[in-house]
């Protein structure tokens, strides 16, 4: 069936009445419709959201806040960089027998540095978060949504833990995760719901 025929068109027509009638649903107005940026902006009041993009041809990361949505290239951040680090984050993962504790230690630590260097300190700079808050004010957090490989290594944990001060994501900011900004915009109104009490 080629584009354009009959057979298509009436295919497309029938896929439209569908939607329409499951966004005529309670709860489904914006069924598979890309979010506002207004939404994203949102999503973002308790602290920033950083999306990453990596490929191949090219690595970003697009920072999220309530003010508004900009992308940081990360050009030290290559696919198989990541694909590396991922294989010894495995092996360090690998080493818990007690002989060889040293040898994973410094393989993670490898990992976190890793990480640190091709765009995770970028980042925490491009924000604004240079150093941990002064005593008594709050922590600043940050929610971390990877993809692919990065989504399963340890962003939170980055850095160089063997400077002196330390330099790591844990010395500026308070991390959480989301798998993907569908699932943080599900948790936010199931969220907001449980808080009305609905």
């Amino acid at each position: 069936m080629s584009k354009g025929t009959p057979d298509s068109r009436k295919l497309q027509k029938l896929f439209d009445n569908l939607l329409e009638e499951i966004r005529s649903l309670q709860g489904f107005e914006n069924f598979l419709q890309v979010p506002s940026e207004i939404y994203l902006r949102l999503l973002a009041a308790g602290g920033p959201i950083v999306v990453f993009n990596i490929s191949d041809i090219r690595s970003d990361a697009f920072l999220i806040t309530a003010g508004e949505i900009r992308s940081v290239h990360l050009p030290l951040l290559t696919w198989d960089g990541l694909r590396n680090l991922a294989l010894s984050f495995f092996e360090a993962l690998d080493k818990n027998h007690p002989s060889q504790y040293r040898i994973g230690i410094r393989k993670m630590n490898q990992v976190l540095e890793g990480l640190w260097n091709c765009g995770v300190k970028s980042i925490l700079d491009e924000l604004g978060f240079t150093q941990p808050p002064p005593p008594g004010q709050p922590w600043p957090r940050v929610l971390w949504v990877g993809t692919g490989l990065l989504s399963i290594l340890p962003i939170h944990a980055a850095g160089d833990h063997d400077s002196n001060p330390p330099q790591t994501v844990l010395d500026r900011v308070v991390s959480s995760y989301a798998f993907t900004m569908k699932s943080l915009s599900y948790a936010k109104e199931r969220a907001a719901k449980a808080d009305q009490g609905g």
